[in-house]
């Protein structure tokens, strides 16, 4: 996660304009701690996934799938989901916050450092989002996850 160009999830800590960048997995641990115990009893030891075979030093991920066959598929300049704003409701469970709507297409440090376009609190790349590592402007990355 801290890889990405911007962060995957933001969360709103008062009702100014104060959000703070949280790791996924501290949020899924502290809202939905039986999804928690999912991720790490299964897919963190699925050798396929992020787990890893006795003597490889690669997580499954990063190793070609075990199919004979695959298509190729490409595509740029679609609306990317790549970061979500939440809040905590009167529950206390994560949801999206609508309220960084407003933030849309506006570059501001503290909550939309890249500009993307809010909507419902998913921040989205789009064709006109640019690319620091690649000195472009577009949106994604041309592939499209294998499944």
């Amino acid at each position: 996660e801290e890889l990405f160009p911007d962060a995957i999830a933001r969360v709103l800590i008062d009702e100014q304009k104060s959000y703070a960048t949280t790791p996924v997995t501290k949020l899924v641990s502290k809202y939905v701690p039986e999804v928690d115990w999912f991720r790490k009893e299964y897919f963190m030891s699925d050798v396929l996934a992020l787990g890893q075979e006795e003597n490889s030093s690669t997580i499954g991920l990063l190793r070609a799938p075990p199919v004979s066959n695959m298509w190729v598929i490409f595509g740029t300049n679609l609306p990317t989901e790549v970061s979500y704003y939440l809040r905590a409701d009167e529950k206390q469970r994560i949801c999206l916050d609508h309220s960084a709507d407003r933030y849309s297409n506006k570059k501001d440090g503290l909550v939309n450092p890249r500009g993307l376009h809010i909507s419902g609190g998913q921040a989205y790349e789009t064709e006109s989002t640019y690319q620091p590592t690649v000195g472009v402007k577009k949106s994604g990355d041309g592939t499209v996850p294998f499944c």
